[in-house]
């Protein structure tokens, strides 16, 4: 009797450690996680969509052809895509290609040789948010193979490829020759991104040169979707169901706490509905960030084949990722047989999974309690040898219990420990940082110093998941083998450790931060408290800077937002910049949640007025002691003025360096809105450069030539700051670099401040002012904005600095300097100016983006020497601040490189 016990309960162990997931089709637990945080975080994505108004052709170049060490024996055997995937309906219903090209060393051309349809459907919906496209027959390749893609119109194409910033970019093909199977070099244009693509090689994979690895793909695709609010809908997914007699224990829903209704979480089963639950958040569970796991106080049964069913009616909210998810569907009641109806062009992904286990008759009841049945092995007895029994069966199921309890505590302990070493951090590669990022927090990140140039996420109150996303393991979900569609089993719920938290303290006494050598002037050093700045270089490598905060969270009414002005305390500067949200709620979580330090209206005292634009006014003013500069916002109630204004703040307040204008704080109570900033008392650099220009008959003073150098390097620097962030400016002129006390140059203008009527702007059909003569080819033609386009910008400030202030094609209509860049013309180089100086300006408008210096190049050749840089005048006719004609003939064979 007691080894049947023993035996019953060992099956019974082996079963429960062996359950089988019930489960089909819901997110996995990594995807859900990230897709949760998305709700609030408003943060804008490094991905954007390749498809255009129109259909565009794309190929892969020379930097992207096969590696060497792959022999003729390798073949393509399917791609790792970063995609949305949206339903079809009657004008969306075109899908993109990928095509195989060979190029023809003789000719230099290419000819297209093989096309295959990327036709995903939201069939193909993909559980962790990445897809295998396996192609049908493997594709040899060789030295002369390269990959192209052809992306239909946004509005017809079901499939959209995704693209990310990249030094080394793929070539577009001209509109005019988009449909030709034969096609030069000249038909195609540079850019400065790569498409989330990886091509699967075989036998061993990563054949293909600066492709995105598989793990970057993975990464990055998680970028790729929003998420969508619904209310007053129910809605039904075949593709989510149930697949085997099991039971619900747990639900694990993405949401907000506070909410005012919460769905009602359903099961369709046949022509029934059954309810399983109206989640109650605020007694759930939090295991991340708008992730809450809700307990099912009595296990609701399922049976193969019911689905998921949410209704959100009655003003309940359910929260989706916007795509990439199966078909969404109604339910229509015809004389009580519930019918399932499309809903039109949607297959949004419900953020919610079902922690649910497999059961059989034998050990689970309806009460999910194990029931033993000794009558079946056992006759009825009574009497002392029954009792005896009994005794017996009674101690053998306490020992076996005992033993079972012991087992599985040690069991559990090792795998904590086990998950403890390998999960601790996962390290993603982002641009040229080295990001170490945990999981997923109730707050915002930390971020403190680990290395040079590397960040590790640390928190009050943060969480760190055991069961982390493996990026180094391949995608399991294909087109043609079927889709992977993990889900929460009991076993592998998500499980979470408390992790200690770490405070940077503020110093007793200001830390003073040493300027670059290069630089003269001492770098602004209000509320900064440390600084790993390289002191025998110029680069300002990345730092940590501590700024006063506050930290309650914004009031979101947006009658009445305001960020908290609670007592200060210190948080570090995030590595890289974040996108402003696009409406006032979303910019006001952010401006609070980020530490933006809300000033009292109070204690701001405007003096006089220093100029007016469209938009509102910019005063010289004090802030209690403080002298700063402040903007005002003239009408608050335009809805559309008022999100800009606050983009401008979020903007500014990101940036920490000395040669970029600070952010001190915001008024958001009260009207007008305002901004206050340092106060930069010279003005522009334009203006500044015009004082510099001699009289008549006269030289320029003996400084000069290494004051404009000065003003060449602390630009650079400004601008490497920010490219290493990820920010584009989009609009670098001299007349948006502002001038201190001091000769320190300030980068400034960061948003709606531009003034419409300026005639530096060109105001397009779309209402965007685009100031021509200082835009890069690629982003006047095309859009396309870069660090590259940065470069070239920079390049034409350089020119402004040499020239003392006169503006680039000064003679010229925008229609004209767009006609003559296009040619390849370029800007002679101003009188006196070094050739060293007017190389970079040069290479700064390379037609070529991939063939421009960085910022990083840039900074790296102005730390040279004075005497180097200044020495290299070729004639005695032309002298700085000349007419502009003396330097027509200087340097001709530069001024004609691309002509």
């Amino acid at each position: 009797m007691k080894l049947d016990l023993l035996v019953l309960l060992s099956i019974c162990l082996l079963q429960a450690g062996t359950v089988e997931s019930c489960t089909e089709g819901f997110m996995s637990q990594d995807l859900l996680t990230a897709k949760a945080e998305q709700i609030t975080s408003c943060v804008g994505s490094s991905v954007t969509a390749l498809a255009e108004s129109q259909p565009t052709r794309w190929i892969f170049g020379r930097h992207f052809r096969p590696k060497s060490s792959c022999s003729s024996s390798h073949v393509i055997t399917g791609l790792t895509l970063g995609v949305d995937i949206r339903s079809v309906n009657e004008s969306r219903n075109e899908y993109p290609l990928f095509e195989i090209w060979t190029r023809d060393s003789n000719s230099n051309s290419f000819i297209k040789q093989q096309s295959i349809s990327v036709a995903l459907t939201p069939a193909n919906f993909s559980t962790n948010g990445t897809y295998q496209f396996i192609f049908p027959t493997p594709i040899s390749f060789n030295s002369n193979t390269r990959l192209g893609i052809y992306q239909p119109a946004n509005d017809t194409s079901v499939v959209r490829f995704y693209r990310v910033s990249q030094s080394t970019g793929i070539k577009r093909v001209e509109d005019d020759d988009i449909n030709n199977d034969q096609l030069s070099q000249s038909d195609l244009i540079s850019t400065s991104f790569n498409v989330l693509i990886h091509p699967i090689t075989e036998p061993s994979d990563d054949c293909f040169q600066s492709f995105l690895s598989q793990n970057d793909v993975i990464i990055d695709s998680s970028g790729i979707t929003r998420i969508t609010r619904v209310t007053n809908e129910v809605r039904a997914f075949p593709d989510i169901r149930f697949t085997c007699n099991g039971t619900i224990k747990n639900i694990i829903l993405g949401t907000l706490r506070f909410e005012n209704h919460y769905p009602l979480i359903q099961l369709k089963r046949s022509s029934q509905l059954i309810n399983v639950l109206r989640p109650n958040i605020t007694g759930a569970t939090n295991i991340s960030t708008n992730l809450y796991n809700v307990s099912l106080i009595n296990p609701v049964e399922v049976k193969p084949n019911d689905i998921l069913v949410i209704d959100s009616s009655n003003d309940a909210r359910m929260y989706y990722q916007q795509y990439n998810g199966p078909l969404n569907y109604e339910i229509e009641n015809h004389n009580g047989e519930l019918e399932l109806e499309p809903l039109d062009s949607s297959n949004n992904y419900p953020l919610i999974s079902i922690v649910a286990s497999a059961s059989t008759s034998e050990f689970v009841s309806a009460s999910n309690y194990v029931s033993l049945d000794v009558s079946a092995t056992t006759s009825p007895s009574t009497g002392p040898e029954s009792l005896d029994n009994n005794i017996g069966v009674i101690a053998g199921t306490i020992t076996s219990a005992i033993i079972l309890i012991i087992g599985v505590t040690i069991l559990v302990i090792v795998i904590v420990l086990i998950a403890r070493t390998r999960n601790k951090r996962k390290t993603i590669r982002l641009n040229s940082l080295t990001i170490t990022r945990s999981a997923s927090s109730q707050i915002d990140h930390d971020y403190t110093i680990v290395a040079s140039g590397s960040f590790s996420t640390e928190g009050s109150n943060m969480y760190h998941k055991i069961h982390d996303l493996d990026y180094s393991q391949p995608v399991d979900n294909t087109i043609k083998k079927g889709l992977y569609n993990p889900s929460y089993s009991e076993q592998e719920a998500p499980k979470y450790e408390t992790v200690t938290v770490h405070k940077l303290t503020s110093p007793s006494t200001p830390v003073v931060i040493p300027s670059p050598n290069t630089l003269e002037n001492p770098m602004y050093t209000d509320e900064i408290i440390g600084s790993n700045i390289d002191k025998n270089s110029s680069i300002v490598t990345p730092q940590m800077y501590a700024v006063p905060i506050s930290s309650s969270q914004a009031k979101i009414d947006p009658s009445h937002a305001q960020l908290s002005a609670s007592p200060t305390q210190f948080v570090q500067e995030e590595p890289l910049y974040w996108q402003p949200g696009d409406d006032t709620d979303c910019l006001y979580h952010q401006l609070s949640s980020k530490g933006f330090r809300e000033i009292a209206k109070k204690d701001i005292q405007t003096i006089k007025e220093l100029g007016s634009g469209q938009f509102g006014t910019v005063y010289e003013g004090m802030w209690l002691s403080k002298p700063v500069a402040i903007k005002t916002l003239k009408n608050s109630s335009v809805e559309q003025d008022k999100v800009k204004f606050l983009q401008e703040a979020a903007i500014m307040g990101q940036f920490h360096h000395p040669n970029i204008v600070k952010l001190h704080g915001m008024v958001t109570v009260g009207e007008p809105l305002m901004i206050v900033l340092e106060l930069i008392p010279h003005g522009d650099m334009r203006q500044y450069l015009h004082t510099l220009q001699p009289q008549p008959g006269e030289l320029v003073a003996s400084t000069v030539p290494g004051l404009l150098l000065s003003f060449c390097r602390q630009i650079a620097s400004g601008m490497e700051y920010l490219s290493k962030k990820g920010f584009v400016h989009r609009d670098l002129a001299a007349r948006n670099i502002l001038m201190t006390d001091h000769g320190m140059c300030k980068i400034a203008d960061f948003g709606m401040s531009r003034d419409l009527h300026d005639e530096n702007y060109y105001v397009s059909t779309t209402a965007k002012r685009i100031p021509i003569k200082w835009t890069a080819p690629e982003a006047l033609h095309f859009k396309r904005y870069s660090s590259a386009s940065d470069v070239w910008s920079y390049g034409v400030v350089m020119y402004e600095i040499w020239s003392l202030g006169h503006k680039p094609f000064e003679n010229c209509t925008n229609q004209e300097c767009l006609r003559r860049v296009d040619s390849g013309f370029r800007l002679p180089p101003p009188p006196g100016c070094p050739r060293s100086i007017y190389e970079m300006m040069i290479q700064c408008w390379h037609p070529d983006t991939g063939s421009r210096p960085t910022f990083v190049q840039l900074v790296s050749r102005l730390s040279l020497s004075d005497a180097k840089l200044l020495s290299t005048v070729s004639s005695d006719t032309t002298v700085i601040g000349g007419p502009l004609e003396t330097g027509y003939q200087l340097y001709t064979e530069l001024q004609n490189m691309y002509q």
